[in-house]
């Protein structure tokens, strides 16, 4: 497994409104689909502007790899900063970190991380955040969406996505996301 430190946030810097995009841990390689999946996401919330952000800082290849290298507090405590630079700048913030299978100590910290998250997002006045089914990683959203498990009622992958974006209370953030989305709201009221 190769690891590397890697940047946690995609800038912008043009003081335009931003969604701001939580995920799990910036990727070893170009991650286009991403991306693009969360600048789609951006434009059907009405934003021009997205960024990105980590719960994690060390890049791998896969978010699993974060069972491994999350025992360490360092990657944990080094998001931080950035994260919750792009929290306060953010007009409104979408959570697709996905699955992250970690036990032990990295368990541990990845919760502790979630509580942090959630309240530092309660303290900006964050208290709703988007997500597509319980915080699923925008590579996987197509998934999510296609016919096999009916959640939407059919058409583009952009109309599916604007049916199963849904605004969820912060607060589930603290329990690991396992709660499913509290209600769905208008996009940007």
């Amino acid at each position: 497994m190769q690891a590397a430190a890697s940047p946690s946030i995609a800038q912008i810097d043009d003081g335009s409104p931003f969604l701001l995009a939580v995920l799990a841990n910036p990727p070893l390689g170009a991650e286009s689909r991403t991306l693009g999946r969360v600048r789609l996401a951006a434009r059907i919330l009405g934003f021009e502007q997205m960024r990105i952000a980590n719960l994690f800082a060390i890049a791998s290849a896969s978010s699993r790899d974060i069972a491994v290298l999350g025992h360490d507090v360092h990657g944990w405590e080094i998001a931080r900063p950035p994260l919750l630079e792009a929290i306060v700048a953010a007009e409104q913030v979408l959570i697709g970190f996905g699955t992250i299978p970690v036990t032990g100590a990295a368990r541990r910290n990845f919760e502790e991380q979630l509580r942090w998250l959630a309240e530092v997002l309660h303290l900006q006045g964050h208290d709703m955040v988007w997500q597509v089914g319980q915080a699923r990683h925008p590579s996987r959203w197509h998934q999510y969406v296609s016919d096999r498990h009916g959640r939407t009622s059919g058409g583009s992958f952009d109309e599916r996505l604007r049916e199963v974006l849904v605004s969820t209370e912060t607060a589930a953030l603290s329990w690991g996301l396992h709660r499913p989305p509290a209600r769905s709201v208008d996009r940007r009221g």
